[in-house]
């Protein structure tokens, strides 16, 4: 079976005293610190019609993986040298490149993706302008709503959210998106209080109150460019404890992609909820390295597709 072959080439701080060879590691120093390249394949596999395709999102997640190993290696010199410089392992050249691109395309194999960074960036075509003006309009139904006293909120999640776009290590990126969205919900539930006597705003409730009141006129889209990450989520069960009972999150969302003319608001609230879990155990249990790699994409595009779409609807409360 035809393969796609990778290569994924790092940048090291700090810069090693001499080249030197650790397994599959060639470190090489630069004037700006040591550089480590790494080749690695994965094979093509068929899509429902049969046709090949060229996996860009397992090559990310093996170039990740790649990238923790080198983070260890260098952790570990921190231990033995007993210091603790900051370390930076960071991937170059917008991703893994493919190296054998002419061969795929002799075999009718065409990939039609961009080279991009293994971050799905928040950047996506939608129907508005690109003038200051046209976006100042937008804004300042902001001040006339009620909102209005939520405008540096509502900045600050922007702000989070561009933060995720710069750090994609180990989990940090959803880390940033879900600081983004907590923020958001929080601001919901303060302009719109659900009525509920408890303090909402730090349960699951709240993500969810927040997520029905901003997605109500936007959950067909949003469904449509979360829905292979809701299907990547619902191979996990997500189990959720609260009191005495168990809550199987992924089978609900296993359940809510399956029913046939199903709501798109509650198929989106059920991958936050597995989000949620996710969450939890990014926090509190340090998960496997290899662990947070397979799921954090997945998360990371969830939460910043709903996120992106949440805040531009603010505004209209």
């Amino acid at each position: 079976m035809l393969s796609a072959d990778w290569e994924a080439t790092y940048s090291v701080l700090p810069r090693l005293s001499c080249n030197e060879k650790w397994g599959d590691y060639c470190f090489t120093n630069e004037p700006d610190g040591s550089r480590v390249s790494v080749v690695f394949s994965n094979q093509l596999q068929p899509d429902g019609n049969g046709k090949l395709n060229v996996d860009r999102v397992a090559a990310c997640a093996e170039a990740e993986y790649h990238r923790t190993r080198i983070e260890e290696l260098m952790l570990i010199r921190n231990i033995y040298q007993q210091v603790t410089r900051p370390i930076t392992v960071k991937l170059l050249d917008d991703g893994p490149q493919l190296l054998n691109k002419e061969t795929l395309q002799h075999n009718h194999v065409v990939p039609t993706w961009p080279v991009v960074a293994s971050i799905s960036s928040a950047y996506r075509a939608v129907q508005v302008g690109d003038s200051i003006a046209e976006s100042q309009t937008y804004w300042q139904k902001t001040s006339q709503g009620r909102m209005s006293s939520y405008a540096s909120d509502m900045l600050r999640v922007e702000k989070w959210l561009q933060s995720s776009e710069d750090d994609d290590t180990y989990g940090a990126s959803f880390v940033h998106l879900w600081t983004a969205f907590n923020a958001l919900w929080s601001c919901v539930c303060n302009a719109i209080p659900c009525g509920r006597d408890c303090d909402h705003c730090s349960a699951p409730h709240a993500m969810e109150y927040g997520a029905r009141q901003l997605l109500r006129v936007s959950s067909t889209d949003v469904e449509r460019a979360v829905v292979r990450d809701a299907s990547i989520i619902s191979q996990e069960e997500w189990v959720h404890s609260r009191g005495k009972h168990e809550y199987f999150f992924g089978q609900e969302l296993r359940v809510a992609l399956g029913s046939s003319g199903g709501d798109a608001l509650e198929t989106i609230v059920a991958a936050l909820r597995c989000a949620y879990v996710f969450r939890c155990r990014l926090f509190h249990e340090a998960p496997e390295p290899t662990d947070v790699v397979r799921w954090a994409p997945a998360f990371s595009h969830l939460l910043r597709q709903v996120t992106t779409t949440c805040l531009f609807n603010l505004t209209q409360l």
